[in-house]
């Protein structure tokens, strides 16, 4: 079962919903509405405060080392590949976020959010190549993420359908990209975006 998060993003603030694959009870009082309609969540509930990234204590925020051409997978990223390799296609390491938009959305502007955070993260840009006996993991260029913006205008349940084919769609980890976005319109004031990253990175 795909592990998921949903946020619940209006004017008045932003709300998480986290599936646990065990449950668990509410850990917070904020509240967040089903954004698709019957996805039967269950699990903890968790509000979501970005933190101020630009200084900590006053000082400015330290500068990433730039990363190796290539570099040996970690013992848990060994571990995914194995299980990867072993049940191909498979989806239970996605981890699927679905996050309902009401008013109005500048879908440009997220587009180039989207392109930018993968900019500037190399860990969703890393792909992973064998050599011989040895898996490594090769951080790519920057690229522009593919995003299909989906018109389904009052159309509740194919919403919900397609949010949830989403996180059960596998990844390749050889070509990558391990993140993937979707922007699902139902109406002028009322978006579902989706964001699935493999756990791998």
């Amino acid at each position: 079962r795909v592990g998921m998060l949903v946020i619940d993003i209006d004017h008045g603030g932003a709300a998480g919903h986290v599936e646990q694959r065990h449950g668990g009870p509410p850990v917070d009082n904020c509240a967040a509405d089903d954004p698709v309609g019957a996805l039967e969540l269950e699990g903890q509930y968790l509000r979501v405060d970005p933190p101020d990234a630009r200084e900590v204590d006053g000082a400015p925020a330290p500068t990433p080392a730039p990363a190796p051409a290539l570099a040996p997978l970690s013992f848990a990223q060994e571990r995914l590949w194995f299980f990867e390799n072993l049940e191909p296609g498979t989806s239970v390491y996605n981890i699927h976020t679905v996050l309902r938009c009401e008013g109005p959305l500048e879908v440009g502007a997220l587009l180039r959010s989207f392109d930018l955070l993968v900019a500037r993260h190399g860990a969703l840009r890393t792909v992973f190549m064998e050599d011989g006996h040895r898996v490594l993991q090769r951080v790519l260029p920057p690229f522009p993420l593919d995003v299909p913006i989906v018109d389904l205008a009052g159309r509740a349940d194919d919403a919900r359908r397609r949010a949830q084919e989403e996180g059960r769609a596998p990844f390749d980890l050889r070509t990558g990209p391990l993140i993937r976005n979707t922007v699902l319109r139902i109406g002028p004031l009322e978006h579902i975006v989706t964001l699935t990253v493999h756990h791998s990175v």
